[in-house]
């Protein structure tokens, strides 16, 4: 019986071992980086990681972001979800990257992380303002930033979320976060964890999370358009937004526009007569590099009109 056991674990740790070396060898799992929680409450990356997701290398700057990060001169910031943090494409294909080319005079310095809201955009664009003094910030949005934004809609434990009835802004937590840490590092570990996700709850789908096209009822798109409405006044009495322009990716709901111009927040309704030839894949509805392109022509059409 003691050989047989033995021999189980023998043959559990020649498994373990081959696993671990065939998905490092054939990056058979994307690296994702760690975040930490500053003392601001927004959620950034540890700076000095790198990392590969489907092959594209990434590397954490010493601001806790990925991407460009120009702070000298005129600067326009670039926030916003996975969208602008952009791990699916070269860095090439960054906002930051593609209006340099139509902007060479500016720099260009961005903040995008997976599940950002448009609340923790805001905190975010006010830290930027307070610490590179940007000529415009540029945050990319659509119709969901703004519901998860009010946690008297939905709570979400892992976000950055206002309570628009109380006017508190509470930090999102890192769930499982020393479990996490074990499980990233432990490439067998973090393959089952990616394929049989047992502990977290999907987060900022690559989709055009745009609520627009579900069957809704009336009740609920009421109290949609309260929460976007309330959330857009908490801004304007809370933050300065002067300096902030809201970029509205193609099919926002109507109410996102609608009270922009009613409180007096400058945007840009992003267009788009064929969304599918902007996405990565089938299934993954964040922009490839034709729909970045697509979109950084269009944001410098409209920067042409204000800079």
């Amino acid at each position: 019986m003691k050989k047989f056991i033995l021999q189980i674990i023998i043959f559990l740790i020649f498994l373990f071992i081959s696993s671990e070396i065939t998905i490092r060898v054939f990056n058979l799992i994307s690296d994702i980086p760690q975040r930490v929680v500053d003392d601001s409450g927004i959620q950034k990356y540890s700076p000095g990681q790198k990392g590969q997701y489907d092959g594209l290398h990434w590397e954490t700057n010493e601001h806790g972001w990925i991407g460009v990060a120009e702070t000298e001169g005129d600067i326009i910031t670039i926030i916003g979800d996975s969208f602008i943090e952009n791990l699916m494409n070269p860095i090439d294909c960054n906002q930051g990257a593609l209006l340099k080319k139509h902007y060479p005079q500016y720099s260009f310095f961005e903040a995008g992380r997976s599940g950002i809201t448009l609340i923790e955009a805001i905190k975010i664009a006010s830290l930027l303002q307070e610490d590179l003094y940007p000529k415009f910030q540029l945050i990319y949005v659509n119709t969901n930033d703004f519901l998860e934004s009010a946690s008297n809609l939905t709570y979400y434990a892992d976000r950055y979320q206002v309570d628009l009835n109380t006017g508190k802004e509470r930090a999102g937590q890192i769930k499982y976060k020393n479990l996490k840490e074990v499980i990233y590092r432990i490439k067998t570990l973090y393959y089952l964890y990616k394929n049989f996700p047992i502990f977290v709850e999907e987060q900022n789908k690559a989709t055009d999370h745009n609520v627009t096209d579900i069957a809704m009822s009336d009740t609920i798109k009421s109290k949609n358009d309260e929460t976007i409405k309330n959330l857009y006044r908490y801004i304007v009495e809370n933050y300065d937004t002067s300096s902030i322009v809201l970029i509205f990716h193609p099919g926002i709901d109507e109410s996102v526009v609608k009270y922009a111009n009613e409180f007096g927040v400058h945007h840009l309704e992003l267009d788009s007569d064929d969304i599918q030839a902007w996405r990565v894949s089938e299934s993954d509805g964040h922009w490839n590099c034709y729909g970045h392109t697509q979109v950084s022509t269009q944001v410098a059409e409209f920067l042409s009109t204000v800079l």
